[in-house]
């Protein structure tokens, strides 16, 4: 739950920054009426005139700007991303796991004197399992853009309690490491990047975007159990796994731009897990900021 604290925290105030820095323009910029963009617009010749008149004569004269899809077709610009991500994986395996072996000293403390181990089922549960992430991305047109990416993280749940001559030791260890590619599909045009007005333009100028992408991870954990009463050692226990993994991503996102270089990214996905996928699938959450270059 801290590291959620955190994160919404990091949010609030990223946003704050942006209201006061942009309180004093007057310029009265505003996010850009939404529209499809690329392969989601519709067909210009649907619009097309069919009396023979060009376009140019018969639309009115106008001093406006030219729409954002169109003055910014040419500009590609190069990307860095800072993330922490929030796994929710099934770990169905883990938990028979858990019940039939790791968690049988506790079924022996029949007492109740102990209060037992934090374990991976209780991280998932307080949504802390975190991971940092770092990838290079690149906006390619005004729909579509692509990054490669690696992150991971690793995390220790132990525990040593006694009681006169009880004695009951219980420890996880958990490292992950991944790296993937993404590519991130926007229907209504990748967000303009500017100092709006107040924090509510800075939210109307985000956009809205389709993630997928594929992932290779690895993963590391082990278990151990001790229950000793002493001088007899009344349970003992280990389990390790160390795994491979290919995933697809797909989820979904939302890019709000911050000011002429920075973006605040959230998004959501699901993993699908070519192997074991009944413990690995699962969803996860990613906050995180671009820096444009």
């Amino acid at each position: 739950m801290l590291g959620r604290s955190v994160a919404v925290m990091g949010l609030m105030a990223v946003l704050g920054g942006c209201a006061s820095g942009s309180a004093g323009r007057s310029d009265g910029g505003h996010a850009d009426p939404w529209r499809l963009a690329g392969p989601f617009a519709h067909s210009p010749a649907a619009d097309s005139p069919t009396d023979g008149l060009t376009s140019r004569e018969t639309q009115p004269a106008s001093t406006d700007p030219e729409p954002e899809s169109q003055v910014r077709t040419d500009e590609k610009a190069w990307y860095l991303e800072f993330g922490l991500r929030t796994l929710f994986p099934r770990l169905e395996w883990t938990e028979r796991q858990l019940d039939r072996r790791l968690q049988l000293p506790l079924r022996l403390d029949v007492l109740g004197l102990f209060e037992g181990a934090t374990t991976v089922l209780d991280r998932r549960s307080d949504a802390s399992i975190h991971t940092l992430r770092l990838g290079l991305g690149r906006r390619e047109n005004d729909w579509f853009k692509w990054s490669v990416y690696a992150g991971g993280g690793v995390w220790r749940d132990k525990s040593h309690e006694r009681l006169l001559t009880a004695n009951l030791k219980i420890s996880y260890d958990y490292k992950i490491a991944y790296a993937g590619f993404t590519a991130n599909l926007y229907p209504f045009a990748t967000p303009r990047y500017d100092r709006y007005v107040n924090t509510w333009e800075h939210i109307k100028a985000g956009r809205p975007y389709v993630l997928t992408g594929l992932e290779v991870s690895y993963v590391d954990a082990e278990g151990r159990g001790r229950y000793a009463n002493v001088p007899f050692l009344l349970y003992s226990d280990h389990e390790s796994v160390r795994d491979w993994l290919v995933s697809g991503l797909i989820g979904l996102g939302w890019e709000i731009p911050l000011d002429s270089r920075w973006a605040l990214d959230l998004s959501g996905h699901y993993a699908f897990h070519f192997y074991r996928p009944e413990e690995f699938n699962g969803w996860a959450t990613q906050i995180g900021l671009r820096y444009r270059f």
